[in-house]
Parts: structure tokens; sequence; C-alpha cells
């Protein structure tokens, strides 16, 4: 599988980030996927990118919204 998904904090407080693939989500104890040794989501295997601060994927999750996760 060559299909890539992006990772995005959903919630920085507790270290919760979210594939924007499949909607997988994993609290890390600290940092996030990369600095965890993860190259691929565990749920749908797709290779993880990561979402910089201004993509509209991490802007989604880092809104009042995500208080809802």
């Amino acid at each position: 599988m060559n299909e890539k998904t992006v990772y995005a904090c959903a919630d920085q407080e507790h270290d919760a980030w979210v594939c924007g693939k499949c909607g997988y989500i994993e609290n890390f104890e600290a940092d996030g996927p990369e600095e965890n040794g993860w190259r691929f989501c565990p749920a749908c295997g797709r290779e993880i990118v990561i979402a910089d601060e201004t993509s509209e994927l991490c802007l989604l999750y880092t809104s009042d919204a995500a208080d809802e996760l």
C-alpha cells in the first residue's frame, strides 16, 4: 500500500493524535507518532505524514469541537 495519511495533534494537553483517513486516535505518553517510532497507522496501514499547525485537519481538531473527543 502506497497510500499516505495525515496525522494531526487533536489535543496537545493529552498528546492525542488522529488519523486523517480512518479517524483512529492514539494518546502518546510524550510527543507524537514520529518520536515514538510510528511510520504507519495501526488501524488503516497508511504511511503517516505529520500535519503542520496550519493544515485544515490540524485546525479542525484543535478547535473547540475537539473538546468532545
